[in-house]
């Protein structure tokens, strides 16, 4: 297998650097990626960015359990994302860029939130990684579809040099890679989303409370056929996976809280882990009767 292209960096007038983006040939080539803010992994990353035969141009750590591990405290983001970037520091020879990834906020009307003065809202949960990143770039779909093929970049913020203009990219599915589409509007496409995130019900207040009603029934109805279908399971698997289906926090401890409460769903706690878990009132009727008194408690 051929080596991979090498990236070129240049100063442009402007100060800001344009990049000639390399062309990965090889896995063994392409910028390490640790997970979970895994300190210990990222350390030894580090240590083999210096042998010859790896040779990445970037480090790209993901911070999703920090992020949607509960409550988050920015403080302690802020400590993660500087031993990362001190990390690097310490133990890579080369220049070398540190790239943090986390997830956007869930939902339509958030979307337009990538752009202006409220990009630094998009990050999920927390602005704790916008004040302290130097540069910032707000990722979103180009266009309405089942499936995303089109990505908007926004440089959201810029603190060295000029941010670079909105820009698009298209999927190209034969070669996986992405491709600068130059007709893009940006300008239209903010327009649009904001006009969706502002867009006002024709519904009188009282059909409005219907509505909700009925799409909390169907979420209830979904999350009980879930559990049944799986005979029971843990509550973290309920709560990843009603997360997975694009349920808002608040919204599904809401819908949880009332199915117990409702008899549709009954919660036990192993004494020995102090791990729930949930099933159908039968289930967890026959979980306890044929379990000794001291496995479990109810709730």
């Amino acid at each position: 297998m051929s080596p991979m292209k090498k990236c070129k960096v240049k100063k442009m007038p402007n100060g800001r650097p344009e990049v000639e983006v390399g062309v990965q040939r090889r896995r063994s080539d392409i910028a390490p990626m640790t997970v979970e803010v895994d300190l210990d992994a990222l350390r030894a990353t580090a240590a083999r960015m210096n042998d010859p035969a790896c040779d990445p141009d970037a480090v790209v750590e993901t911070v999703r359990r920090k992020i949607d591990a509960g409550e988050v405290d920015d403080g302690d983001v802020r400590k993660t994302i500087f031993e990362i970037m001190d990390i690097l520091a310490a133990n890579v020879e080369k220049p070398t860029a540190g790239i943090i990834l986390n997830h956007s906020r869930n939902g339509a009307r958030e979307l337009a939130d990538a752009a202006g003065f409220s990009a630094a809202n998009y990050g999920k949960n927390s602005k704790a990684i916008f004040s302290v990143m130097r540069n910032v770039w707000n990722l979103r779909p180009a266009h309405i579809a089942d499936q995303i093929t089109k990505i908007e970049l926004i440089h959201a913020k810029s603190s060295d040099f000029a941010a670079y203009e909105p820009r698009a990219v298209d999927f190209d599915p034969r070669t996986f890679t992405y491709d600068l589409d130059p007709a893009f509007d940006h300008v239209a496409w903010q327009s649009e989303l904001e006009d969706f995130k502002h867009k006002r019900s024709s519904l009188t207040p009282a059909q409005q409370n219907d509505a909700l009603k009925q799409r909390y029934e169907s979420m209830r109805q979904k999350v009980k056929e879930y559990v049944t279908s799986k005979g029971g399971l843990f509550k973290s698997e309920l709560e990843e996976w009603m997360r997975a289906q694009g349920f808002a926090k608040n919204v599904a401890q809401s819908i949880y809280s009332g199915m117990i409460k409702s008899g549709d769903l009954a919660k036990v706690t192993e004494n020995l882990t102090n791990r729930g878990f949930v099933g159908t009132p039968a289930v967890i009727a026959k979980i306890l009767a044929e379990s000794p008194p001291e496995t479990y408690r109810l709730r």
